[in-house]
């Protein structure tokens, strides 16, 4: 498969199976619903002209593109083509992991500033 020009296509997360059979219509309704929760959606395939986002990267989507999205079959998963300039947020794993690492390690070090400070005092009223 090669999509062609400013196409991005994107996964969409698995839906939990239902023993009920759902008409079309309802289940499209149902798609409708799930799309406003769908935050961080992967890249599946881009087109040969797409220069912001490569396959696998995780996305933001507004739901107004989303709910206009051409949807598409591709080995029995349903695909959501979009244009690019459609995605609005492209989430950034190692930045976001990199942030929350400093966030602890800054975390930790007033911990132990808080119990040095303690000890201190404590051998302070202990003389």
């Amino acid at each position: 498969m090669k999509l062609l020009g400013k196409r991005v296509l994107l996964s969409t997360p698995k839906r939990k199976e239902s023993i009920i059979e759902l008409t079309p219509e309802t289940e499209r309704a149902m798609d409708e619903d799930m799309i406003k929760l769908w935050t961080a959606l992967e890249v599946y395939a881009i087109g040969t002209d797409v220069t912001l986002v490569k396959a696998k990267d995780k996305v933001y989507v507004s739901v107004s593109s989303l709910s206009s999205a051409e949807r598409i079959m591709i080995a029995n998963e349903t695909k959501l083509l979009v244009n690019e300039f459609e995605v609005v947020i492209i989430w950034d794993e190692m930045h976001n992991m990199e942030k929350r690492v400093l966030l602890n390690d800054k975390r930790d070090i007033e911990l132990s500033i808080i119990k040095d400070k303690i000890l201190a005092d404590e051998r302070e009223i202990n003389k």
